[in-house]
């Protein structure tokens, strides 16, 4: 998933806005995060999270899945930390 936004949820958290572009993304998954990727300094700079969330963002409101299947654009909650 290439994750584009952070999109403010409730209590001080984000939900992670982006694509799908591969496989599927469901509730509970470990996800390794590489963010800020510079080739020539950067090295091993994964961090590992776990989805507490799946959600289908529309518009204002957003409504929970429990997967995010390829080609799909959603939201995760829990690696924004």
């Amino acid at each position: 998933m290439f994750v584009s936004k952070m999109i403010p949820a409730d209590k001080g958290r984000f939900f992670a806005y982006g694509r799908v572009f591969s496989g599927t993304i469901s509730s509970g998954d470990k996800v390794f995060i590489l963010e800020n990727y510079n080739p020539e300094t950067d090295r091993n700079t994964l961090k590992e999270r776990n989805v507490t969330r799946t959600v289908l963002i529309m518009g204002a409101k957003s409504e929970p899945i429990s997967s995010i299947p390829c080609g799909n654009i959603a939201g995760l909650q829990g690696i924004d930390k």
